[in-house]
């Protein structure tokens, strides 16, 4: 499991809370959202990552205050934001599992909201130490699995996170040949339409050696079973390499 990367210090400098059209005019702003967005690429760890978010947040709000002079960088701070949430999300996924959030209250931060009988994954252990709600997170992981261009049109029409993961489009994450027709050399192998050879009855046989027997084996019993085993990890290596 990947541990939490505590705060570090910032790559960039403390984001402006108020703009004005002299901002504007100084060209201060255009750096600082580009110099923002390249801090959140860059960005390895969660807490870091959420650090940078809420600057960007404020800085975003500021902008929109002069839509009318420069709506470009409008725009450009809200994708700002956008590409925090999309970083977010692809740092979240690098955690195995999803959050077991059934044991959780609705609303509550996991940290607030430990109790339960479940084992929590990773992603849950993490999530609980920076503090993200169950609803933020669901969001963050859908934001990073769209199209960059729908996350930053719907992000142009709504600033609330969980509206934004909302209007994007559901992702298909199944594999694209899962419903494909099988060829007769797929076929052969797997043992589809022949139940007695291929892959799936070989695994289904060797999850029928009972294993506490092992323990039971002779010495010279022991060597002949490990020589078959040998023998079968040969030849799925020969396998493997044909598969690459």
């Amino acid at each position: 499991m990947k541990a939490v990367i505590s705060y570090t210090a910032p790559k960039f400098a403390a984001l402006p809370t108020t703009v004005t059209e002299a901002d504007v005019r100084d060209a201060t702003l255009p750096v600082k959202i580009e110099a923002a967005r390249r801090a959140i690429e860059q960005c390895e760890s969660l807490p870091e990552l959420l650090r940078y978010e809420n600057q960007a947040q404020g800085l975003a709000a500021a902008v929109r205050v002069i839509k009318h002079v420069a709506p470009e960088l409008v725009r450009s701070a809200n994708e700002m934001v956008a590409d925090a949430w999309r970083k977010g999300g692809e740092l979240l996924r690098g955690y195995k599992g999803t959050a077991n959030f059934r044991t959780f209250s609705k609303g509550k931060s996991i940290v607030e909201q430990g109790a339960g009988g479940a084992t929590p994954s990773p992603r849950t252990l993490v999530a609980k130490e920076v503090g993200l709600t169950r609803s933020k997170v669901r969001c963050m992981v859908r934001i990073a699995s769209a199209p960059r261009d729908a996350v930053y049109d719907a992000v142009q029409k709504t600033k609330a996170i969980d509206l934004v993961a909302a209007k994007l489009p559901p992702v298909d994450n199944r594999p694209q040949t899962r419903w494909r027709q099988k060829s007769a050399a797929y076929n052969s192998i797997m043992g589809q339409g022949t139940p007695s050879s291929g892959l799936v009855k070989a695994h289904t046989r060797l999850h029928g050696i009972p294993l506490e027997a092992f323990g039971q084996l002779a010495p010279d019993e022991r060597k002949l079973v490990k020589a078959k085993i040998a023998e079968i990890i040969e030849m799925l290596d020969e396998m493997d390499r044909l598969c690459r």
